[in-house]
């Protein structure tokens, strides 16, 4: 019984077919879009590979600076530690310095990174425009 439906619906199902020419006119266009599209994602992931790069390369460089920072930093605490009264909240703080330090030269390299990444990200955007 429900075979017979299924053949009667299908049975007068005759969909009307475009020309030959028509289909590959079409099946072009849309392979095209398609090329267009490949071409334009390597693109963008050509510019995130540059800017990766740059900004890792930024970051790097501000880890070392903020690294020569460090003995700078390590003789001012030393010289806190011995002005500060025992007991006291700056007291611990200074004796803990070194591990603030490292958590705000990160916190402050990874901010450095990622605006570096952006700026990248934006001037190589400009320039690809520019030259289409």
């Amino acid at each position: 019984m429900e075979d017979d439906r299924l053949k009667d619906l299908f049975g007068n199902f005759d969909p009307e077919l475009s020309s030959g020419t028509a289909f590959v006119d079409k099946l072009r266009r849309n392979l095209d879009s398609v090329e267009i599209v490949r071409r334009q994602t390597a693109e963008l992931h050509r510019r995130n590979r540059k800017a990766v790069l740059i900004a890792a390369c930024v970051g790097f460089i501000a880890g070392v600076l903020f690294s020569l920072i460090l003995p700078y930093i390590s003789h001012a605490m030393l010289s806190l530690q011995l002005a500060l009264p025992q007991g006291s909240v700056l007291k611990a703080v200074a004796d803990n310095y070194l591990v603030i330090t490292w958590l705000l030269f990160g916190t402050a390299t990874a901010f450095i990174s990622v605006n570096a990444y952006d700026v990248a990200l934006s001037m190589l955007k400009s320039r690809g425009s520019s030259a289409l």
